[in-house]
């Protein structure tokens, strides 16, 4: 059985895991919801986020490299909560994709577990993640790792009545 290496991210990998992006925003658009609608620019400035994030210290870009290619990546960085808060480190996955066909074989564990290192080896023990509710795979995934909603984030476009 071929292995997939969890590894950091380099420029080279910009395509495949812009690629991967793309296809988590057409899922959330496939919910109608119009928040979910990308801007034309939107794969550039992905990557030019990607390439940032690649280059700081207190940030984390992972892929999980199978032998057909990148199965999947996570993006995390250690943030702060407002100064009013206690705990004021927090770690923050902010993308979390594996590929369809690499999925429910541990890939997604495997990269949290590898960031979760990352924000251990600097002291943070909290880490947050934003997931649509209305994907009931990513609710299941994170929810099974012992995540538990804290903030609920809510919309509504103007002129709609109260």
């Amino acid at each position: 059985m071929a292995t997939t290496i969890i590894r950091d991210a380099t420029p080279l990998d910009l395509p495949a895991l812009v690629t991967l992006w793309q296809a988590l925003v057409a899922h959330h658009a496939g919910d109608g919801d119009p928040l979910w609608a990308a801007a034309p620019h939107a794969p550039e400035t992905y990557a030019a986020f990607l390439r940032q994030q690649m280059g700081l210290r207190r940030a984390k870009v992972l892929v999980a490299q199978g032998p057909d290619g990148v199965d999947g990546y996570l993006v995390g960085a250690i943030g702060q909560r407002a100064a009013v808060w206690a705990q004021r480190e927090i770690g923050m996955v902010f993308d979390l994709v594996v590929r369809p066909e690499a999925r429910r074989g541990g890939v997604a564990t495997r990269l949290l577990d590898a960031v979760s290192v990352f924000f251990a080896a600097r002291g943070v023990t909290w880490v947050q993640v934003n997931y649509a509710p209305a994907n009931a795979e990513a609710a299941g995934f994170w929810t099974a790792r012992g995540f538990r909603p804290l903030l609920i984030e809510a919309y509504r476009a103007p002129g709609e009545s109260c």
